[in-house]
């Protein structure tokens, strides 16, 4: 009887895999937008990418500068008492 089951089980997989790849659930959800790229977009795409982590690189930097500024001004007031 458990044999049966795992075979039903399995071939409904199949199925609903089958459905699936068909219908275009198992897609990117904007793959439609990767495939309509052409290479002036990538090169675009790439350019901002880059841009945005040279951003977030300076950001960091400046909240680690921050936060060693106000460990600094804690130490200090601390030593005060």
């Amino acid at each position: 009887m458990i044999w049966v089951a795992t075979k039903v089980y399995s071939c409904l997989e199949m199925i609903g895999e089958a459905v699936a790849n068909v219908i275009g659930l198992n897609d990117s959800k904007y793959q439609w937008v990767i495939d309509s790229m052409d290479e002036d977009d990538w090169r675009i795409a790439k350019e901002v990418q880059s841009r945005r982590k040279a951003e977030d690189i300076e950001r960091d930097a400046g909240l680690l500068n921050d936060s060693l500024e106000c460990g600094d001004a804690v130490a200090e007031s601390k030593s005060k008492f």
